[in-house]
């Protein structure tokens, strides 16, 4: 993907672009950062990754690289393998001191635009095969009902953007013949891809009410932290 800003002051640019394709249950992010101070290198150039016992990550600078003359730019690469759902997104420390200027060394932490729906992918499942499936996880569901965020409240036209968009960024594929084009309803299921661990399929219902403006979000899959974690970014779409 194209690097979008991250981070931006009068010293640092800092530009992320993430991999593509997500493969297995590993990605990669790009970090661009560039000196914009007027008269000083950027040295004594780190990077970290901060501790989440949920990810592997590594982070490296290219070439080694510990300095930033002035207009110049590094890229730091960053490897992150999620080993279980998580909510808190990977944080990286960069660390450095203005060249030539008595300051303290300056540390950016920032969070890294990934979610655990990035190590997902759509699936198309049939309706009769859906609902089978949604009867057999009967005691294996995340269930939570919420006030709609403004603009964001329910209605036909609302919920089929969720179908075709929030559903898209999520990365979870709509079940078949099962949402009515003009009712208030989204069904969907994705697979999500854990570290040594055999993929798991996860299924949602989102169904709204528009006399009370929330929406019933339903997710269901054997392994129940990936139902919730599903949910908790269905939620951050949808609700306040």
């Amino acid at each position: 993907n194209a690097p979008s800003p991250l981070y931006h002051d009068d010293t640092v640019s800092i530009k992320c672009a993430t991999a593509n394709q997500i493969a297995s249950s590993a990605s990669k992010v790009h970090l661009q950062i560039t000196n914009l101070h007027a008269s000083a290198a950027l040295v004594g150039l780190s990077v970290s990754m901060l501790a989440n016992p949920r990810l592997t990550t590594s982070a490296n600078i290219a070439g080694g690289a510990t300095s930033i003359a002035v207009g110049g730019n590094v890229t730091v690469s960053i490897d992150v393998q999620m080993l279980l759902p998580f909510t808190d997104r990977p944080k990286i420390a960069i660390t450095f001191s203005l060249e030539g200027l008595r300051q303290m060394a300056k540390v950016y932490t920032l969070e890294l635009p990934l979610s655990t729906c990035a190590y997902s992918d759509a699936a198309t499942v049939p309706k009769e095969t859906y609902m089978n499936k949604w009867k057999d996880l009967a005691n294996k569901e995340i269930q939570g009902t919420f006030a709609a965020a403004s603009g964001r409240e329910p209605s036909p036209t609302m919920l089929n953007a969720i179908r075709t968009g929030v559903f898209a960024n999520l990365r979870v594929g709509i079940a078949q013949d099962i949402d009515a084009h003009d009712g208030v309803t989204a069904t969907g299921c994705s697979i999500f891809r854990l570290a040594g661990a055999t993929p798991q399929g996860v299924m949602c219902r989102i169904e709204g009410s528009v006399a009370s403006g929330q929406y019933r979000v339903t997710c269901k899959c054997p392994d129940e932290a990936v139902a919730g974690a599903l949910f908790a970014s269905l939620k951050t779409q949808l609700g306040n």
